[in-house]
């Protein structure tokens, strides 16, 4: 009889070891939950894969919300006869009868828009500085942006700011657009064509194909981040993509370079048309990678762009 006793035991040791690890299991952000999602084809190959969040959660269903209160929604709306999904996040601090900011932040390839959220963190300085923030979803099972001119991503941007201006109170002269390597190349070719909403850009390890391809309908002030080390997208060739930013804005042509300390570099290219200013931070020894860890990245663009709104009466 002494055996199934000890048995029993072991029983509730297991099953009490089981309920404290599910106890100390750290909080997710509670997004409105739906019915699964129709499956999108994958048309792109992936062009600038990224693999620092590769152990996050998947995304969640989609669910058509129409307000704008509080909270985190993975929506959809149809784009070019298809539907297109995006997770908008409302701040706490979020007043409806005040126009506020919008933020939207581009995935790399093959990482997903709530994959993205938890890697940027950018939904937090969102919280602490009252702007809108929406992360798109590329297409695909492995989600990806198509950056060349014209494409249909373009359309599905300007299509996604049209609904978001209609759900939310969206300021219009404060429309910003930031992105991780495929994103930051998506964030590239939105100040090229959608330069009429997006105030200023922030890429961050961008992967710029067909950045020469580019007249943007007036001066659009940029905020971009690389490493040196960058492997996946090489750091040789960006400051000469951001002088040629510089160009199109008509700013000096002589920047001036800032050291903040000894990882991070800063070229300025001021006294540009309309105060479309040109920023290339460099860090020094980073990879591929949303440089957290350095700085706070999300903060740090912000504070770009809330020097930065839409001047409106520039052409």
């Amino acid at each position: 009889m002494d055996v199934p006793k000890r048995a029993g035991i072991r029983w509730v040791v297991i099953l009490s070891g089981f309920i404290f690890l599910a106890g100390c299991a750290p909080e997710q952000p509670v997004i409105t939950p739906s019915v699964a999602p129709s499956a999108l084809a994958v048309t792109l190959a992936l062009t600038a894969p990224v693999t620092a969040a590769n152990t996050l959660e998947a995304t969640p269903s989609p669910v058509v919300a129409k307000d704008c209160a509080r909270g985190d929604y993975f929506d959809e709306i149809e784009s070019g006869g298809q539907p297109r999904q995006y997770l908008l996040h409302v701040p706490a601090t979020y007043k409806p009868n005040e126009p506020a900011a919008l933020v939207l932040v581009f995935h790399g390839a093959g990482i997903g828009a709530e994959r993205f959220v938890s890697y940027t963190r950018f939904s937090t300085v969102a919280d602490r500085e009252g702007f809108l923030i929406v992360y798109p979803q590329g297409l695909g099972e492995e989600p990806v942006w198509n950056p060349s001119p014209g494409s249909r991503d373009v359309q599905f941007i300007r299509d996604l700011i049209d609904h978001l201006q209609r759900r939310c109170r969206v300021d219009p002269e404060r429309i910003y657009a930031s992105g991780h390597s495929n994103g930051g190349g998506m964030v590239n070719r939105l100040a090229c064509e959608l330069a009429d909403q997006i105030a200023a850009i922030g890429p961050v390890s961008g992967a710029y194909q067909a950045s020469g391809d580019c007249s943007p309908f007036r001066p659009v002030p940029v905020f971009a981040i690389h490493g040196t080390a960058d492997t996946i997208v090489s750091y040789n060739g960006i400051p000469e993509w951001a002088s040629a930013w510089a160009a199109r804005n008509g700013c000096a042509p002589e920047p001036v370079d800032v050291t903040h300390n000894v990882l991070i570099s800063e070229r300025q290219w001021g006294n540009c048309k309309a105060g479309a200013d040109v920023v290339l931070y460099t860090i020094q020894d980073i990879g591929h990678d949303w440089p957290s860890d350095l700085i706070d990245v999300g903060q740090t663009i912000w504070d770009f762009f809330e020097k930065h709104p839409l001047d409106s009466g520039s052409p």
